[in-house]
């Protein structure tokens, strides 16, 4: 059982926080939410196994010398970027690729410069 000593004087609304931050760090809705179905323990083992032999294929493709298949994009977004002096966000270089016929989502575009350092430099307003 959760108890929450409330001073004199004190507001419900203060008193109902607590016991919310209370109630949370005691785990009891994960528990519930845990114990609503069994998993036998075979299939936890099997979804483990299934889970490191997907992070093993991963890892495995990281270290072979496989060409990137993002690399064209990399360069034309480079392209852009020299074109803007490097000012472009990923929003308005998606635009810019969309005009050259190149049609990508634009967290893809995101996450490549995210990965070849092809990001914005935020300049500062100066006054």
């Amino acid at each position: 059982m959760i108890v929450v000593p409330v001073k004199e004087g004190e507001n419900i609304e203060r008193a109902l926080k607590k016991f919310k931050r209370k109630f949370e760090k005691t785990g009891v809705v994960k528990e519930l939410r845990k114990r609503q179905a069994f998993n036998k323990p075979s299939e936890v083992k099997r979804e483990r196994k299934n889970h490191a032999i997907y992070v093993q294929k991963l890892q495995q493709n990281e270290e072979m010398d496989i060409p990137a298949w993002d690399l064209p994009l990399a360069e034309k977004i480079r392209e852009c970027q020299d074109h803007s002096h490097s000012t472009y966000g990923y929003r308005r270089v998606h635009i810019w690729l969309e005009r050259q016929g190149i049609h990508k989502n634009p967290k893809t575009v995101l996450r490549v410069m995210q990965k070849y350092n092809l990001l914005s430099v935020v300049r500062r307003k100066k006054y």
